[in-house]
């Protein structure tokens, strides 16, 4: 091959990529690997990047890679955290509860303790646990500060 008849694509040929848009909608690792072997196609052989640029995007490709696989890591760990919340959430059922829950909006609202049975449990729509008392009040499974089991 001679090098010298090299040509460099058309520029109605490529699509122009803004990099920093384009990774931040990679959904996996093979769309990042798409645009690295994608750009390096495209280089002019008489001028090829060099080996410290070579070098730093492989690691890029790594990083990417590595927190590809945190996210999918984090995500199994957050659907067994929210299953297990709404296993252990329906234990309080009929305990006595005491937490802090807030009360009023804005400038007017203020913590108040609040104690009661509790007789339901709902999910808000992040999925976190709601105790609905046998005095009205709603209560949060983060906001409780004490249980009580009722005996007879």
């Amino acid at each position: 091959m001679d090098i010298t008849a090299y040509a460099p694509p058309a520029a109605n040929q490529i699509k122009k990529v803004d990099s920093d848009s384009a990774l931040t909608g990679l959904k996996d690792f093979g769309a990042f690997l798409k645009l690295f072997v994608a750009q390096l196609q495209n280089q002019d052989p008489l001028k090829p990047s060099d080996g410290t640029e070579l070098f730093s995007q492989t690691a890029q490709i790594t990083q990417v890679e590595q927190l590809l696989q945190m996210n999918k890591d984090n995500a199994k760990a957050q659907a067994s955290l929210d299953t297990l919340s709404r296993s252990l959430s329906s234990a309080y059922l009929g305990k006595i509860v005491t937490g802090q829950v807030e009360e009023g909006s804005g400038a007017d609202a203020k913590k108040v303790e609040v104690t009661g049975q509790v007789i339901d449990v709902t999910y808000d729509k992040d999925g976190i646990p709601i105790l609905g008392l046998n005095t009205g009040k709603k209560m949060p499974l983060s906001a409780v500060t004490n249980v009580t089991a009722v005996f007879g």
